[in-house]
């Protein structure tokens, strides 16, 4: 009699294991995958990183410093008129001429009839008076190109020759240049009787021609 009762004990048993197991499972399961969408929920919240995020900023951009350019150099004082000589270049005249004028000093000038020639060389002769030279003037009677000319009546000119073309050069002249010019011009004569120039005197050792301006 008590057989039958042992045997029947033993499948409900396992039947009861068996729930308990697939209800923990089914828990366990529900837990899952409720965790399963929290992550999800979490990293949709979260932006997908890129290339560019992933490199490191570059700096921003520094505004180019605005440079001023440099004032311009202050325009030097304008001259004293036109072709005429400064208070300046009168001195620097002055300091290219002996302190002690040489005896019988004169300077020689053959000037065009340009109004301009004639005030420079106005400006010019008082410079040579001022050193006590005296100055020969003649109007030149033919026809003068721009510009200033020196003739030296020798090829090697004496010291007060070349004190005079020094004087000349230190206010910013640069005369043409000619030596030997009293042959030069006798051979010219020689040659064409109606060519014209500068005919120095016997004593007369340069002369400074001036044309127009």
């Amino acid at each position: 009699m008590n057989s039958p009762k042992k045997s029947e004990s033993g499948p409900l048993a396992l039947t009861v294991v068996l729930a308990v197991a697939v209800a923990v499972i089914a828990v366990w399961a529900l837990m899952l995958r409720s965790e399963n969408q929290r992550l999800r929920a979490a990293l949709a919240r979260v932006p997908a990183a890129t290339a560019i995020d992933a490199e490191p900023a570059a700096p921003p951009t520094a505004p180019a410093p605005t440079v001023e350019a440099p004032a311009a150099p202050a325009a030097p004082a304008p001259p004293a008129g036109p072709n005429r000589l400064s208070d300046v270049d009168r001195a620097a005249m002055r300091e290219k001429l002996p302190a002690t004028t040489p005896p019988g000093a004169r300077a020689w000038f053959a000037v065009s009839a340009d109004p301009e020639a004639q005030l420079l060389a106005g400006d010019l002769q008082q410079v040579f008076r001022d050193a006590g030279w005296e100055v020969v003037t003649r109007p030149a009677t033919f026809s003068v190109r721009s510009g200033v000319f020196f003739f030296a009546a020798e090829d090697s000119p004496p010291s007060s020759v070349e004190d005079a073309l020094k004087a000349l050069q230190a206010v910013g002249f640069s005369p043409t240049v000619g030596l030997g010019y009293r042959s030069f011009f006798e051979e010219r004569k020689r040659a064409d009787p109606s060519w014209r120039g500068v005919e120095l005197d016997a004593d007369q050792s340069f002369v400074i021609v001036i044309g127009p301006r």
